[in-house]
């Protein structure tokens, strides 16, 4: 498989088992940071400068910003939520059908975590993001764990109550899962099968759109929110690549998936961007086995 060189200058973010190495630079301290909802501080000059809106999600540069979006969720679940007793993810819909205000919804689910955290008797960190269903209402998929490391569950009923506003479905988070990639998947597509939200047949193969959701996103919207505690953002590292396979053990390793793409710079100047994902999982296992297989 094709890969950066080493002698290239990247960046990397290593969130738990994953890490993402780009040619997209960027900057650990960006000088244009949000200011408002409508605007961008300059951070060198004080300057504001106002933000021109798309007026829909299906304008590409919005669905651009919006995968950048899932991107970044897929990064903070890979950070924080790896499985074990202390997590679960939980996901709260409403009675009504559809139920379209999204501003509700947050609403609802900050009472929805006092009520949890007072019934736990501990402080409950999670991760949550705001879904359409295919009839444009709204419900919530939240990672959530305890940052006492103890055992956390709670029956589907007894969520329900302190949910309140209709059903839920709570399963403990195994190791196994990949919920950053099933998240990031679902959270843009409309299965053809179920455009009622309501499983006809779960044994039918999927008919999907893909990016089916993505119109239902109001532009501007939060998708997702984190609780103030106990979430942290990725690690961020700028180098020559040689120097981040060294720390992490990556010589020689092929990566676990590898994309490039052609940008036009700010000069009119084509330039191609090379991403490459790597599972530390999967490169342990890979020394381990070339360990096993020279005693033999």
């Amino acid at each position: 498989m094709k890969k950066i060189e080493s002698d290239s200058l990247v960046t990397a973010q290593i969130a738990g088992d994953s890490i993402k190495i780009t040619t997209a630079l960027g900057t650990l301290n960006p000088v244009m940071k949000r200011y408002d909802k409508d605007h961008m501080l300059n951070t060198k000059t004080g300057e504001v400068v106002e933000i021109k809106h798309a007026d829909k999600r299906t304008d590409l540069q919005n669905r651009r910003s919006l995968m950048k979006t899932f991107e970044k969720i897929r990064m903070l679940i890979n950070a924080n939520f790896l499985g074990g007793k202390n997590q679960l993810f939980v996901t709260l819909t409403y009675k009504e059908s559809p139920m379209s205000d999204s501003a509700r919804l947050y609403s609802d689910f900050k009472a929805f975590m006092k009520r949890l955290r007072k019934k736990v008797g501990t402080y409950i960190a999670y991760l949550v993001v705001i879904e359409p269903t295919a009839k444009g209402g709204w419900h919530a998929h939240c990672l959530m764990k305890r940052l006492d490391g103890k055992t956390f569950y709670l029956k589907n009923a007894e969520m329900a109550c302190l949910w309140s506003q209709g059903f839920v479905n709570v399963r403990r988070v195994k190791q196994s899962d990949n919920l950053a990639r099933y998240l990031s998947a679902y959270l843009g597509d409309i299965d053809l099968n179920n455009l009622d939200d309501e499983v006809k047949d779960k044994d039918a193969p999927k008919n999907i759109i893909k990016g089916g959701r993505l119109s239902f996103y109001p532009t501007g919207m939060r998708i997702y929110r984190t609780s103030r505690q106990g979430i942290k953002k990725p690690l961020k590292i700028k180098n020559v690549k040689e120097k981040i396979e060294k720390k992490y053990g990556l010589n020689n390793v092929s990566p676990t998936f590898y994309k490039s793409f052609d940008i036009v710079d700010s000069n009119l100047n084509f330039r191609t961007i090379e991403v490459e994902y790597y599972s530390r999982k999967k490169v342990e296992l890979k020394r381990a086995m070339e360990k096993i297989e020279r005693k033999v």
